[in-house]
């Protein structure tokens, strides 16, 4: 089955990185797995929450990461 879940893009900032970009998979929220079973759904949970994840990927990565991107990634589950 097709699932979606929420990508965040990072720019990493410190000079061992080199500044290359990763990416940080948000998979559960407050405990419970997060995945979306329609694009829309995820994209939609994206525009309402922009702020929140961002903060969270903030909060992670403590500076050392920014994240610059977030969009839905199609995954298959099992």
């Amino acid at each position: 089955m097709k699932t979606f879940i929420i990508v965040a893009a990072l720019l990493w900032v410190s000079p061992e990185r080199g500044g290359k970009v990763s990416a940080f998979e948000l998979t559960h929220l407050r405990g419970k797995p997060l995945y979306f079973k329609q694009f829309r759904d995820c994209d939609a949970h994206i525009y309402i929450n922009h702020k929140q994840i961002f903060a969270s990927v903030n909060s992670i990565y403590s500076g050392r990461a920014v994240p610059f991107h977030i969009f839905c990634k199609g995954v298959v589950r099992l």
